[in-house]
């Protein structure tokens, strides 16, 4: 047995039960969640027609349009992301996202971009809408 390093890894696990204990108990203070807010999210898309139907854009569609750190971002969110950073930077960016599809749907009079926020234990958080005109006349 090696004492020395038997005794630094029951310090590190000492050190790492103090924060782990407060967050389980809910506790803010002192837990390893006290800077951060875990949460989850979902994004969907749809787009309304010259016609004024609404069909829903599968966010795998926007793909080969967005670039690599919007994807590792964006994509997720379709299916249900957690990450405080990325919802906050999705919040951000809705009516970036519904000129996206504005730009790939041909047709569409306007895309509608909804983003729902929930807390881990599914207690609802602010969530955003936007709804960008894509410029196509109703006829």
């Amino acid at each position: 047995m090696n004492r020395p390093r038997d005794l630094a890894l029951a310090a590190l696990c000492l050190a790492a039960l103090g924060p782990v204990l407060a967050r389980v108990g809910g506790a803010k203070i002192g837990s390893f969640g006290m800077f951060t807010e875990h949460e989850r999210c979902r994004l969907t898309v749809t787009r309304e027609a010259a016609d004024g139907t609404h069909a829903a854009v599968p966010i795998a569609h926007l793909a080969p349009h967005l670039g690599r750190d919007a994807r590792r971002v964006i994509l997720p969110a379709g299916e249900g992301a957690i990450g405080e950073t990325q919802i906050g930077l999705l919040a951000g960016g809705l009516d970036d996202i519904g000129r996206l599809v504005c730009a790939i749907e041909p047709g569409a009079r306007a895309a509608e971009v909804a983003l729902q926020r929930f807390r881990l234990d599914g207690r609802p958080l602010a969530s955003g809408e936007a709804r960008v005109p894509c410029g196509v006349s109703a006829r």
